[in-house]
């Protein structure tokens, strides 16, 4: 399938320099977009947003993942009424401290949502997707090249209510009416990994003919989480496979990646003795993503742990303790990132 939009490598090369990116470095490391994932932990982080900032300026993180503020049930509460100001203090406070923002559209609001069952709606489709197109439009406008990158949803293959077609049907949708608005912006699915049963999903998902989302798609999303080194790299290998098949050509951004750092949940063998072994998976994890040529940008989930997580491996994914405490793997990213992140960030 071809792509409406000019290829992803130019695209991706256009955001840089739009945001002031210099000629890279002189060095064996080449430039990698380095963020972390705020978003499980936004109530941990409720009242220190100031620490968490000027954790990632300590970090020298240049992205932030983020729907605090941008959620469809934050901005239009109710029909046609839209309401920016959390949004705006959000992108504003993300600029001042010169981040850039991986934008999550979602959260569904109750008019909306197709479903109506325990008061939860972040994550149900909605009942009409020309709807949350139209709010996907409103915030790319809103925002122009403010923000640069957005993503539609997140796992909708794990969330009550999607089906293939509803979720190609919605990305065609919103995809367009944000390019419409920003043609330079990047827009992402929830998100590919590549077990048995995500993988029966995405492939019904491409070969939906109605809604060809190959067509609209910037960059090809993976999630990490846990994820052995061993099959990481056997991932990213499947990744480049599953690109091929849809004759798509994008770059590959790892918008999640992550391991405890308790003992009890760390499940990789020669990785259980805990933060060490957290650090070290960084360290192999890292190398793997910096060897191939396709990933152009990976996120750490999370900045924080996160003890209100209902899963228990997810308390211990921070790469800090709650307190604002680095654990050693925030040593090893932050060295990473300052081999890795180009020169003229702004910082």
């Amino acid at each position: 399938m071809r792509n409406v939009f000019p290829s992803a490598a130019l695209l991706l090369i256009t955001v840089l320099l739009a945001m002031g990116a210099a000629t890279p470095p002189v060095a064996a490391a080449r430039s990698l977009a380095c963020g972390v994932d705020l978003n499980l932990h936004i109530k941990t982080l409720r009242g220190q947003q100031r620490q968490a900032l000027a954790a990632i300026k300590r970090l020298g993180a240049g992205w932030v993942r983020l729907g605090f503020g941008l959620a469809w049930l934050a901005v239009e509460r109710r029909p046609g009424r839209w309401n920016f100001r959390t949004a705006d203090r959000v992108v504003a406070a993300l600029h001042k401290n010169h981040l850039h923002l991986l934008a999550e559209l979602g959260g569904t609001p109750q008019w909306a949502a197709a479903h109506h069952s325990g008061g939860r709606y972040w994550s149900y489709p909605p009942r009409d997707p020309r709807q949350f197109a139209q709010y996907a439009g409103m915030v790319a406008r809103h925002f122009g090249s403010r923000i640069m990158a957005y993503k539609i949803y997140n796992e909708p293959n794990l969330r009550r209510g999607w089906t293939t077609h509803n979720y190609a049907r919605l990305f065609v949708l919103a995809s367009r009416m944000i390019h419409q608005a920003n043609p330079q912006a990047l827009v992402m699915a929830g998100g590919f990994w590549f077990t048995p049963r995500a993988l029966r999903f995405e492939r019904k998902l491409f070969a939906d003919h109605d809604y060809p989302i190959g067509r609209y798609l910037n960059v090809l999303n993976l999630h990490m989480t846990r994820t052995s080194p061993r099959a990481t790299a056997r991932w990213l290998h499947q990744a480049e496979v599953f690109e091929r098949r849809y004759s798509l050509q994008v770059p590959i951004w790892v918008d999640e990646f992550a391991y405890p750092s308790i003992p009890t949940q760390q499940f990789v063998a020669g990785l259980k003795n805990g933060a060490a072994a957290q650090a070290k998976y960084f360290q192999q994890v890292l190398h793997l993503f910096a060897g191939d040529a396709k990933v152009q940008a990976v996120f750490c989930t999370y900045l924080v742990d996160n003890p209100q997580a209902w899963q228990p491996f997810e308390r211990s994914l921070g790469i800090m303790t709650v307190d604002f405490r680095p654990k050693p793997a925030f040593w090893v990213y932050q060295r990473f990132i300052a081999a890795h992140q180009p020169r003229g960030n702004g910082r």
